[in-house]
């Protein structure tokens, strides 16, 4: 495979030197082949590296396979820093998404998990539907019989419009890990797509005193529907679910700003010793979680070491404490 690619980026460069090659295209989360390929000089042909993360689970769980390949790529010269790019994703209705309007959620929820793990962009699966197998309903079009558009169509095509010019700037906290919060920004408004992986109220830390929300309708053709919403004294107070909502601030957040203009934290990153990391976590304050979803932070401490010139590698959570071992690498 590493030779196919060297051989098709030198044709492609001859004729189109500015098109990007990517690959291998990996079907789910295959470390194996990944590694065997990274051995071969791979990340010296292509300008990206690309991943097809289909799944029964929900969007976010990307999150952590994100994080492992990362965690894979940055071990090699240049790793740390390639795209990482999903080029084929999306729900079938009827199999892994009850109709057409959960269909709308989970891919309006892939674009903004992706985003978060800073995946530069995204492929969606697919502009009409397949023709069916055995063990596949081929239900995943944005359009259905006929062309007509389906929800998923006028959702991602209001949220496209919505945070045209914005850029991801962090994960809100709530309290539980199951809401996401996101920030946007254009560095003179902040939105925020927020829904959660259960039912419930969250409270967002932000000080404007009048917000709009806009929530996807019902129908598949509908506007989103739009409602004025005004802070508590806690903060802003939203019902959430498996449904985003864009939340735009009419005002400025002197907090929200601070942190939306902070640079990115690198995406995979190798540190001695914990007192320092989570220093370097909490200066961030209370607003937002420093890592971006699907970074790969990993602690490399004499205290954990394995012995025979080998170091383990520790995973670290949000707040900068150890977490489970999950591997051992030459040092």
């Amino acid at each position: 495979y590493v030779a196919l690619a060297g051989g098709t980026v030198a044709a492609t460069g001859s004729e189109a030197p500015e098109e990007w090659v990517m690959g291998p295209g990996l079907a789910g989360l295959d470390p194996v082949f990944l590694k065997a390929c990274l051995d071969r000089g791979l990340l010296g042909k292509v300008d990206g590296v690309t991943f097809h993360p289909y799944r029964f689970t929900s969007p976010e769980t990307v999150a952590l396979d994100v994080a492992e390949l990362r965690g894979l790529l940055a071990r090699y010269p240049g790793g740390a820093t390639v795209p990482l790019v999903n080029t084929e994703w999306g729900y079938a209705i009827g199999q892994n998404a009850a109709d057409q309007f959960e269909q709308r959620s989970l891919l309006i929820r892939i674009v903004g998990i992706s985003l978060a793990s800073q995946l530069p962009f995204n492929s969606i699966f697919s502009w009409r539907d397949v023709p069916p197998t055995a063990n596949d309903a081929g239900t995943y079009g944005l359009l259905g019989p006929g062309d007509r558009p389906r929800a998923a169509y006028a959702g991602l095509r209001s949220i496209g419009l919505q945070l045209a010019g914005f850029r991801y700037a962090g994960r809100l906290f709530t309290g539980d890990d199951r809401d996401y919060a996101l920030l946007f920004t254009n560095g003179r408004q902040e939105k925020i797509l927020a829904w959660s992986l259960r039912f419930g109220q969250i409270t967002l830390p932000t000080m404007p005193n009048v917000f709009v929300r806009q929530r996807l309708p019902r129908s598949a053709n509908a506007p989103m529907q739009t409602d004025r919403l005004v802070r508590v004294e806690s903060g802003l107070s939203l019902s959430v679910d498996g449904s985003p909502q864009l939340i735009t601030l009419l005002g400025t957040d002197a907090g929200l700003r601070s942190v939306a203009g902070l640079p990115p934290l690198p995406l995979a990153q190798s540190v001695d010793g914990v007192a320092s990391l989570r220093n370097q976590l909490r200066a961030w304050g209370r607003y937002v979680r420093p890592l971006p979803l699907g970074a790969s932070l990993s602690l490399r401490d004499s205290a954990i070491a394995a012995g025979d010139g080998r170091e383990a590698t520790q995973r670290i959570d949000s707040e900068g404490n150890p977490a489970a071992i999950v591997g051992v690498d030459e040092a």
